[in-house]
């Protein structure tokens, strides 16, 4: 066997040991608590939200999930709204701790009531609102600047609505400024609601079902149009916008065909050729790296290495092919964004071999400090985690010029010349390759595990310099992004 002497050593490198033993403990621990968390931003019905500079107050309704459950005026950022990225995101990882078990079926409550609020938030009506409460006031004339104008309160009406971006967790409009339009929210929703239909059509078939037509219409109507990025500051067309899309279309491509569906169903694959085609400008050959923005009006030039494409790749969770975890520029692009960040952040510097940097967003980034996300360092994790899935079960990985220097990264150098497709031989040889993957992105939840509390709570951000918690507390979709990491890790030891 010409390889049995390299996977007997990497087998070695990452056998069972007692670290690994203590890692998964806390893991054990995390997965608790980041439920026990991320259920306090679901109908958070408890909690009241005061913004006296807008005089409000804000008080959940079943069905909403808020970014945060802060109320604290004092706490800064304030992200007490429902965002339908960040709510898709948190039910879909929701619906996946039900189906592994690691949350009780009498959450399914909260799915259903997801729908019903969802439903009643897409009839919402600017003008309407406008007629009976006019628009925003504020006792603070220095305020004003930040409270939406009548006009555009007005044009929020039909199909416009599901390009809002959140809401207020209470069911009404944001009367605040915000980047507007956003198109991935509605696409992440359809793609939650596809991948757990059984789950969400337990209360009734037909609610699911309508929130389901109206947010593949959606994506469908809009996949050319540009819109505000997953960071909300850049408006382009994004890789993150269009991979989501292109998940949602597909699925709903195969729902609509199981469900005799042939006209629509013919419309959504159409949609995803178009979205294919489009996703094909963002790969930057000579840098190696997908462009998370192109024809961006706040960017300077097409040149951004961004973590929002590990995190499209993470969220859309695409099987196979381009723009999944084994395209071969996606596995570029990580790497690339592990050397950015090597060299960006402090607290990478002492990483040892084959430990993974905790990842930020972009270079420059100074968003409270601009730090290590969350959310990003686990869709790493999770990537490597489903790259050791697809290793244990089908032993196969695209090998081209534009996965070399990731390959070296992970130590795989000598399958570089059984490409383009190497099969790895049953037995020891894949079990070697995907202990490899899993290894990595055990590091990277090992270097988070020195900086969480006991008490489960994640933050937004890391500091990149100490490792302090920054920027929003409690952040829903840091939770969720652990509960589908976690979930990914699993699934990689299994062999079904």
């Amino acid at each position: 066997m010409e390889n049995a002497r390299d996977a007997a050593v990497a087998i070695d490198k990452v056998s069972p040991s007692e670290a690994t033993a203590d890692l998964e403990q806390w893991m054990n621990r995390q997965l608790c608590a980041s439920l026990d968390h991320m259920g306090k931003s679901i109908s958070a019905i408890g909690l009241t939200r005061r913004r006296e500079e807008f005089f409000q107050e804000i008080t959940p309704r079943r069905g909403s999930v808020v970014a945060s459950p802060t109320i604290d005026a004092n706490v800064q950022p304030d992200y007490f709204f429902h965002w339908l990225r960040d709510s898709a995101l948190v039910m879909n990882a929701l619906a996946l701790a039900i189906e592994r078990g690691y949350a009780n079926e009498t959450a399914c409550r909260h799915l259903q009531d997801f729908v019903e609020f969802s439903l009643e938030t897409n009839r919402l009506d600017g003008p309407a609102r406008v007629a009976t409460k006019g628009v925003g006031e504020t006792s603070r004339p220095e305020l004003a600047r930040y409270l939406r104008s009548r006009r555009e309160l007005e044009a929020v009406v039909g199909e416009r609505v599901l390009s809002e971006a959140r809401f207020n967790p209470d069911g009404s409009l944001d009367i605040l400024k915000w980047a507007r339009p956003q198109c991935d929210g509605p696409a992440l929703r359809a793609s939650t609601l596809l991948r757990h239909i059984p789950l969400f059509e337990r209360g009734g078939a037909e609610p699911a079902r309508e929130l389901l037509r109206a947010d593949l219409g959606f994506a469908l109507g809009h996949i050319g149009d540009p819109c505000y990025d997953i960071w909300e500051h850049r408006f382009g067309h994004h890789y993150h916008t269009r991979v989501v899309s292109l998940a949602a279309l597909t699925r709903g491509a195969a729902w609509a065909r199981g469900a005799g569906q042939t006209a629509e169903a013919e419309l959504y694959e159409t949609a995803a050729c178009e979205l294919r085609r489009q996703l094909d400008y963002h790969w930057r050959a000579e840098d190696g790296f997908y462009l998370s923005a192109i024809k961006a009006t706040t960017t300077p030039a097409d040149v951004d290495l961004d973590s929002a494409i590990v995190l499209a790749v993470a969220n859309a969770g695409l099987p196979n092919g381009r723009h999944s975890v084994l395209d071969p520029r996606v596995q570029s692009t990580l790497e690339r964004l592990e050397d950015l960040f090597i060299s960006l952040f402090p607290i990478n510097r002492s990483i040892g071999p084959g430990e993974v940097p905790l990842l930020g967003r972009f270079r420059g980034d100074g968003y409270f400090g601009g730090g290590v996300f969350l959310i990003s360092a686990l869709a790493a994790a999770e990537a490597y985690y489903r790259l050791a899935r697809h290793i244990h079960v089908e032993g196969t990985l695209r090998v081209d010029d534009d996965n070399q220097r990731f390959l070296e990264r992970c130590g795989l150098w000598e399958l570089r010349g059984r490409g383009p497709e190497a099969v790895l031989r049953e037995g020891d040889e894949r079990r070697a390759v995907a202990a490899l993957f899993r290894a990595r992105g055990d590091s990277i939840l090992k270097t988070l595990s020195r900086y969480t509390p006991p008490s489960g709570e994640m933050s937004e951000q890391l500091d990149k310099t100490s490792g302090e918690p920054s920027s929003a507390q409690n952040l829903a979709w840091s939770y969720a992004a652990f509960v589908s990491a976690f979930a990914a890790r699993e699934k990689s030891l299994r062999a079904e």
